[in-house]
């Protein structure tokens, strides 16, 4: 078996240590495991840097301006709440570890996961859960007293949003209707 795991950011940051645990406690189970990293500096038995194809380098560079583009420019949103919309995604067929593995592990993965996207990986996916942004309608963490992504995401703090349809609202609306369709496994962790 072999379980590849997909995390964005440094490979020094918390999810990031979760994610090294994991795999080093896999390797010595004897599973084959690979960390695939947008950190560029990450060293390691079985780490490799995740965006060698030039698309994927691509659509990883602009996810987060479009994001903030999104949520300051359209919403004028000024909270300090990380809020992304998950629009952009990587084409995973273009990986080849990830069309040679049995199993897909999304840790961090901020800029990589879309539920645009992810449907082309066409195997079993776990995610670990490492913040609400599965969930809601964007905020990785809602603002204080926020819990509208328990039913509907609308009029949204984190976007200082007055609208009851707006980008949290439509893409909670996405992610409940395109996930369900992905075989996926949350597992929650710290």
């Amino acid at each position: 078996m072999k379980v590849v795991h997909i995390l964005s950011g440094p490979i020094t940051s918390g999810a990031a240590k979760g994610a090294l645990n994991l795999h080093n406690g896999l390797l010595e189970l004897g599973i084959d495991s690979l960390i695939l990293t947008t950190d560029k500096t990450a060293k390691g038995s079985r780490i490799s840097y995740l965006l060698t194809h030039p698309i994927n380098y691509v659509i990883f560079k602009l996810s987060r301006p479009i994001d903030r583009f999104l949520s300051r420019v359209i919403f004028r949103n000024q909270s300090d709440v990380m809020f992304s919309t998950g629009m952009l995604g990587l084409i995973w067929p273009l990986i080849s570890d990830i069309r040679d593995s049995d199993i897909v592990n999304f840790q961090w993965s901020l800029g990589l996961f879309s539920p645009f996207t992810l449907w082309t990986l066409k195997k079993p996916v776990v995610v670990s859960v490492r913040d609400m942004w599965l969930f809601t309608g964007g905020c990785h963490y809602p603002p204080k007293h926020c819990t509208k992504y328990t039913s509907k995401c609308g009029q949204c703090p984190a976007l200082g949003s007055a609208y009851s349809i707006d980008l949290s609202t439509i893409y909670q609306y996405l992610k409940r209707k395109l996930l369900p369709n992905i075989p996926m496994l949350p597992l929650v962790n710290g």
